[in-house]
């Protein structure tokens, strides 16, 4: 729903062409897009369309749960653990071509590394202001703060913009994808996690219940607003959800 009045951000994804728009075009036709999209000097929309349109986004949402909940109640008796990561990664490719963000926080990720990758700068204490040039600097909401995040995501973040160097050091779109990758393959890894921690808790407890395990792996895994943080806006938190479900499978028995 990357419509006119909601104000999403562009993730660029419309520098591959407009098939990433498509969806929106069959779904509405003739509505304007995001001048975020469509613009390189994106404007707010009018207060009105954002208060016709913004329902139109709740109840795609109320949709999307509905779908999700009819999910749990009918597939966990029928399917296994493979067939949750395969969907999982077919929803999540879908994600990632999502033409927009709904945070922006994903370019402050971005200008970070960029700092430490390209202008040799340290993120922890460099304002983003201090490369107002580079081109991530226009998609920045927090400028006037140094990397809130710590040194660990900051090396994480700067190793994949170093491996995108190959496709040129002023294009966003490349990284923007890897991150978004990057989250895909952090909330696969999370769902393993929580299938291997529940099997590992039933034998302890003594009820083993294949249903229940691929119930709350299912409900881990199809989470729309999970995939949404991890494949969209590529929030840290995934990576920072398996770290934490990883601890926590080291210290069972």
């Amino acid at each position: 729903l990357p419509l006119g009045g909601l104000w999403f951000h562009t993730s660029l994804l419309s520098q591959f062409g407009s098939w990433p728009l498509l969806p929106t075009h069959l779904l509405f036709p003739g509505w304007a897009v995001s001048s975020s999209i469509t613009s390189a000097n994106p404007s707010p929309p009018d207060a009105l369309l954002s208060w016709q349109q913004v329902p139109i986004l709740l109840l795609a949402f109320l949709l999307l749960f509905l779908l999700y909940l009819l999910a749990l109640r009918l597939l966990p008796s029928v399917i296994n653990h493979r067939y949750i990561l395969l969907s999982t990664l077919f929803f999540g490719v879908f994600y990632i071509l999502f033409p927009v963000v709904t945070s922006p926080d994903i370019f402050s990720y971005i200008s970070y590394a960029r700092m430490g990758v390209l202008y040799h700068l340290n993120p922890l204490t460099t304002l983003p202001t201090a490369i107002s040039t580079d081109p991530s600097y226009v998609h920045i909401y927090w400028n006037t703060q140094p990397s809130a995040y710590g040194p660990t995501w900051v090396a994480i973040s700067c190793a994949l913009q170093w491996l995108t160097l190959i496709f040129g050091a002023q294009t966003l779109l490349p990284i923007v994808l890897v991150l978004r990758l990057f989250g895909l393959a952090a909330h696969l890894c999370s769902t393993l996690l929580i299938w291997s921690i529940i099997g590992r808790l039933q034998r302890i407890q003594g009820q083993v219940s294949p249903y229940k395990r691929t119930l709350a792996t299912l409900t881990f895994a199809w989470n729309p607003l999970l995939l949404l943080e991890a494949c969209v806006n590529a929030h840290n938190d995934a990576p920072l959800l398996l770290l934490v479900l990883l601890v926590i499978w080291f210290l069972l028995p």
